[in-house]
């Protein structure tokens, strides 16, 4: 088996000469690459301070700390100096620093910690450098339990050096922004702080009389656009922005804006181009507002806009439905008039009506604030308990008689949507009458496209947003259990979505709960780990083996996790032993016999502990078979000394057995008086 180290250095996959193009040989350097040797002097260091740890007085230590401030005060002169890090190679400036065994072992060091990014500020410290090497010398468990390498090496506070995951990046100036003349840069920042420039606006005296005010700001807008290029008044921003500069002025200045501009529509570029960039419901939205100060009818005025751009119809439909909805607070309906959206959804005539009112049906569901949203917000009241099972009950009419697949897809894809929104606040009740209110419309057993479409809506309510989305808005300290219940009625595809947060996660904490909360989606789903544990990301398949341990569903993950005994990464191996032992007890005991003996130390060095915490007595013969045939005379003095830290009753015999020279195989001379030794503390430790 290859250690980690020789697997790493394997799958850098190029030389220099590839990476520089085919046929073209790699530039000749005549000396190392700016920063190299401080890179070599930093690691230089920390294998000093290896030597004699806690120690920093030492000679050796401290003259390699003299070596480093030297290199870095050279290296600081043109700024900031920034390495990234790929396994066990340094890059600077995306080229490989020349290894050596040090540089490469320091490398290492800091990409086990999550460490892919090193940025020096100043010239370090004696503590600097002590810190930075206590902390490579920690657990790498510990590291990624207690927050991770920078936020560690921030609390002890290490100020020259830095790290991330995440090389600084020189902002760039847009060139389009570059190109403007200083008029037009300062009207554009000025734009870029709506609040500031409503704030300058009030300031600077307006008109009293709203109409005025209005006037005067449309002018002044559609100056601006005259004056900046096309190229950024094409952007949705500016529109956006200006939008957002009424958000901080008087509500009626900008009632009277917006009916100028739809005055406008025709006449005017500036009216024109600022209302193709309103949506269909922030229109629908306009144009009520407008009616209830004194407008016309929304669906004249709308026929109007329609008439004079070539905005789609279907903002009509959109008005016919909120008009519908809107005819009394449903306080004040009885449930046949309560159910007129269904009866419009299900007449005969236009699709589009029918599909507008398929949309408001839905819309009562969900709070539908993106842009692109196809359902009217509140169109029925849902703060109340009564107006909610109102509700409820319409849909469960409308999916009943539905027929037409667009419609039913497009208010099951509401309906989904507002079972993440319930699952994310923690209303478990709602979460289930929603979907009680769908199985009883359409039940499990029924026919055809319907149940088809239902299933899919089911299967689409897990994602991996909504798994973190559900961690933030949680306490930290709530029990696992309360987080899985609203997702166990959507079975292997929960966790299947907490498996793809659980791979993209960065932030500590969201990872340590999603991993719980995957291992207690795991009972009755191994087979959705078992699809997923052969993934070339190592971190993914260790995670997936974590789980495993966590996930208590025994033997059943004993295959997966044999398949992983030779897997290439030390870290990954090194999981699969605490997982076996977690997992088939006695029965890992051939695996751990076989990674006993790992390249990697700290894996063998596990696999051993693990024998140990198994109390069986084939463990106990495990590691003694490890004393008697491996070839390495430093693992058999180990092995020997985890047999006998074993509690297995067997053990008196088997060190006699080895420290007999009549043993077979008979152990060399040193092994066998260690044996001894051994036996006597175990009889007296048991007497």
């Amino acid at each position: 088996m290859q250690g980690k180290t020789d697997q790493q250095s394997a799958d850098l996959g190029s030389t220099p000469q590839a990476r520089v193009g085919a046929g073209q040989a790699e530039p000749r350097r005549l000396g190392p690459r700016p920063g190299e040797d401080l890179l070599r002097q930093l690691a230089s260091a920390h294998a000093s301070y290896r030597l004699f740890p806690e120690d920093p007085g030492q000679p050796a230590f401290q003259a390699a700390v003299d070596r480093v401030r030297n290199s870095a005060r050279t290296v600081l002169v043109d700024g900031d100096f920034h390495a990234r890090i790929e396994s066990a190679r340094f890059l600077v400036h995306d080229e490989q620093v020349r290894s050596d065994e040090t540089l490469d072992r320091f490398a290492l060091a800091c990409f086990e910690r999550r460490i892919e990014h090193v940025h020096v500020h100043d010239v370090p410290s004696v503590d600097d450098l002590v810190i930075l090497s206590d902390f490579l010398m920690r657990p790498i468990e510990e590291v990624i339990e207690r927050g991770g390498a920078r936020l560690l090496l921030e609390q002890a506070g290490l100020r020259s050096i830095s790290v991330g995951d995440f090389a600084p990046e020189e902002e760039e100036e847009d060139p389009e922004l570059a190109a403007l003349d200083p008029d037009q840069r300062l009207l554009w920042d000025q734009l870029q702080d709506p609040a500031g420039l409503a704030a300058s606006l009030l300031v600077g005296g307006m008109s009293p009389d709203p109409a005025n005010a209005a006037q005067n700001l449309y002018a002044r807008f559609r100056a601006i656009e005259e004056i900046l290029p096309t190229r950024l008044t094409a952007r949705r921003d500016f529109f956006l922005n200006i939008r957002q500069v009424f958000s901080h002025l008087p509500q009626a200045v900008g009632r009277e804006f917006l009916a100028i501009v739809l005055t406008r529509l025709q006449s005017e570029r500036f009216a024109m181009n600022f209302g193709v960039h309103l949506t269909d419901q922030e229109l629908v939205d306009i144009l009520f507002d407008l009616a209830a100060h004194g407008g016309p009818d929304p669906q004249d005025l709308g026929r109007r806009v329609v008439a004079l751009t070539d905005r789609h119809p279907s903002v009509l439909e959109l008005v016919l439905a909120r008009q519908v909805a809107d005819k009394a607070t449903l306080e004040d309906l009885p449930h046949d008039e309560a159910a007129s959206l269904v009866s419009l959804a299900l007449a005969e005539g236009e699709d589009e009506i029918r599909s507008a009112a398929a949309d408001a049906l839905a819309g009562q569901l969900v709070d539908a604030a993106s842009e692109d949203a196809t359902a009217i917000r509140e169109v029925w009241p849902v703060s109340d308990s009564d107006h909610r099972m109102l509700a409820l009950f319409s849909l469960r009419d409308y999916l009943a008689a539905e027929d037409k697949p667009a419609s039913l897809e497009r208010v099951l894809g509401n309906w989904a949507e507002c079972i993440r929104t319930a699952i994310v606040a923690g209303e478990a009740d709602l979460v289930e009458r929603l979907l009680q209110t769908v199985d009883s419309a359409i039940p499990a057993d029924a026919p055809g496209f319907k149940r088809d479409t239902v299933t899919a809506a089911y299967r689409s309510i897990p994602t991996a947003e909504l798994a973190v989305r559900m961690l933030q808005a949680r306490p930290e300290d709530l029990p696992v259990t309360d987080l899985v219940a609203p997702l166990e009625r959507f079975g292997a595809a929960s966790l299947e979505a907490v498996l793809d947060a659980l791979a993209e996660e960065e932030t500590t904490s969201v990872r340590s709960r999603l991993l719980a909360l995957a291992a207690a989606l795991t009972p009755g789903n191994v087979d959705v780990i078992d699809a997923h544990i052969d993934d070339d990301r190592w971190y993914v398949v260790r995670n997936l083996v974590t789980i495993l341990g966590r996930a208590g569903v025994g033997t059943e993950a004993v295959p997966m996790l044999g398949r992983l005994v030779d897997h290439p990464d030390a870290m990954v191996r090194r999981e699969v032993v605490r997982s076996l032992v977690a997992c088939a007890g006695s029965g890992a005991v051939p695996y751990l016999r076989r990674l006993a003996t790992d390249d990697s130390a700290q894996v063998a060095a596990a696999a051993r502990q693990g024998l140990v915490g198994i109390g069986a007595d084939v463990a106990a013969r495990a590691l003694a078979d490890l004393v008697r045939q491996d070839d390495d005379l430093e693992l058999r003095r180990e092995a020997l000394d985890s047999l006998a830290a074993h509690s297995s009753t067997e053990v008196p015999d088997l060190l006699a057995e080895l420290a007999s020279r009549r043993g077979v195989p008979r152990l060399p001379r040193a092994l066998r008086r260690s044996a001894k030794r051994h036996l006597r503390d175990v009889r007296r430790g048991r007497s």
